[in-house]
């Protein structure tokens, strides 16, 4: 009996002994907690004030995910429960889990820093209920920036936290987005409102409608979660907790970009939302438009074109953007041209075009992918449906051409066929001309402009951007083209003086001849 207990013991040793490497603690939920730490400066923005409870959440972001994920034993956190965090956090499911998992965690944030929250789980965490405000919604999305953009600042944070502040995006576009999405009856009311106020709307969404906003329009939000956890294990495993610094000739070149972008149409706001609204393999290369403020990285949109600076027409757009074979963003910023219109449809608007390969010199609809955008004052997006291809359409008379008996329109248009397009941007950028989404099969339904309703809507041009997304690829690609063109031109001007010269090859001598005898046999020299 005695030699089977001896015998039973050494075998539970050795199995401890084999099983010790995945029970051993790898970090202590302190250092865990260290790494998850979310840096931030102080923080601003132009469009609402921010509260004074978005820096709590921050503060207890990184021991909220460490518990909430991670659950870690008596201060240490071990191999398997790193994985089972690991694995809740980045693995990758349907946008519609990620999305409960991240308005999970925003409600654990809220919990841990002992602000209220309106939201309520069941155990299983399937099902989730209560109602947003639309400072919460603002919240909620400022919350997940921040997150997303963490890793691109942190040395911000260390080396200017008492000198600048962080502006954050513009969102009031998405906010009223998901506010006019739940209230269509209030819609009307909505658009009325002065958007240049800052004041919040007293409307509670249910958190169920706000879950199938962010499904249909921003599904990119998703990701944020993930971005951060791998970001913060990334800083971690290189044995840096801060990123690497910048020259200052860096930070310069990022500064004056920021202030290209945020002087047009585009902003950081805008392009965050467009980028949320691709999916992830289509819109990593927009999100580095959104990194402007805080980023000191070298791969920045290029501006192709902008009306105010180049000039309007399509002779000046075609002298900017011809030869860039990369994805284009074109936003367009119009206002109603009716006498008789009320105050909604004489508010500025703006909405955007994507262009996944850039545009080219057709007399028909070309492409084979891209996107609408209505952005200001209350964004959307309206992806490709499927049943025709008639994305971009954009056409110029080449010098030399003869004539033509139907000539094709000098213009760009989106959607649509000719004679219908759903967008129609003429030869002279002075007049667009917006119909009704019923004779587009290209893009998904819905109202570009708020109250266009069922008739077409002629506006006038305000202003024209085009912003190069193919980085510096792209960017090399049209430098060579321009080149060459302009190689070529000079070829053509240049004249042989010695020909020139020559009176005996000269038409005007041939032609003394011809007057003088014109019965005189020339004789071809071979």
């Amino acid at each position: 009996m005695a030699t089977r207990v001896q015998m039973d013991g050494a075998e539970e040793a050795k199995r401890g002994q084999t099983e010790a490497p995945s029970t051993q603690n790898i970090m202590s939920s302190s250092h865990l907690e260290e790494c998850f730490r979310c840096r931030f400066p102080k923080l601003e923005a132009k469009d609402y004030a921010v509260s004074a409870e978005l820096p709590k959440l921050l503060s207890v972001l990184s021991p909220t995910i460490v518990s909430t994920f991670f659950t870690p034993e008596i201060g240490e956190v071990f191999w398997p429960a790193f994985l089972r965090g690991y694995d809740k956090c980045c693995k990758k499911t349907p946008p519609s889990l990620s999305i409960n998992l991240l308005l999970r965690l925003f409600h654990e944030v809220r919990k841990r820093a002992e602000i209220s929250s309106n939201l309520d789980f069941t155990d299983n965490d399937d099902k989730i209920g209560g109602h947003f405000s639309e400072e919460n919604i603002c919240e909620f999305l400022w919350f997940c920036w921040v997150m997303e953009h963490n890793a691109k600042f942190v040395h911000f944070c260390d080396n200017k936290m008492d000198e600048n502040s962080l502006e954050l995006p513009e969102i009031k576009s998405l906010v009223r987005s998901a506010i006019a999405a739940f209230s269509g009856s209030d819609l009307e009311q909505l658009h009325k409102e002065d958007l240049n106020e800052t004041r919040m709307l007293d409307i509670e969404i249910p958190v169920q409608s706000l879950f199938s906003w962010i499904l249909a329009t921003i599904p990119g939000l998703a990701h944020c979660l993930p971005h951060y956890v791998q970001n913060a294990l990334q800083r971690t495993s290189l044995g840096s907790m801060v990123a690497v610094h910048t020259s200052p000739q860096t930070e310069e070149v990022c500064s004056s970009a920021q202030n290209v972008v945020d002087s047009g149409l585009l902003t950081s706001g805008t392009a965050w939302a467009i980028a949320l609204s691709f999916k992830p393999s289509l819109g990593g290369e927009h999100l580095m438009m959104s990194f402007m403020s805080v980023s000191h990285s070298r791969v920045l949109p290029d501006l192709l074109y902008r009306s105010s600076q180049h000039g309007k027409g399509m002779n000046r757009f075609w002298s900017q953007v011809s030869g860039y074979n990369g994805p284009i963003l074109i936003l367009i910023s119009g206002s109603s041209t009716e006498e008789e219109c009320d105050d909604l449809l004489c508010r500025r608007w703006i909405i955007g075009a994507f262009v996944n390969q850039g545009f080219e010199n057709m007399d028909s609809f070309y492409g084979s992918f891209g996107c609408l955008f209505a952005v200001k004052p209350i964004f959307r997006s309206f992806l490709p449906a499927g049943r025709e291809k008639n994305f971009v359409y954009s056409h110029l008379h080449p010098l030399g051409r003869v004539y033509e008996p139907h000539p094709k329109p000098v213009a760009i248009a989106f959607g649509g066929t000719l004679g219908n397009e759903r967008v129609f941007l003429d030869e002279d950028f002075a007049k667009i001309t917006i119909r009704h989404h019923v004779v587009d099969k290209t893009y998904h339904a819905g109202y570009l402009v708020p109250g266009q309703e069922y008739s077409t809507l002629e506006a006038s041009v305000l202003g024209v951007e085009a912003w190069g997304l193919g980085g510096k690829v792209a960017e090399q690609e049209q430098t060579m083209f321009k080149q060459r063109e302009q190689l070529f031109t000079e070829q053509r001007r240049k004249v042989d003086l010695k020909t020139f010269g020559n009176w005996e090859d000269s038409p005007e001598k041939i032609m003394m001849d011809l007057v003088s005898n014109p019965n005189r046999v020339q004789r071809e020299d071979r």
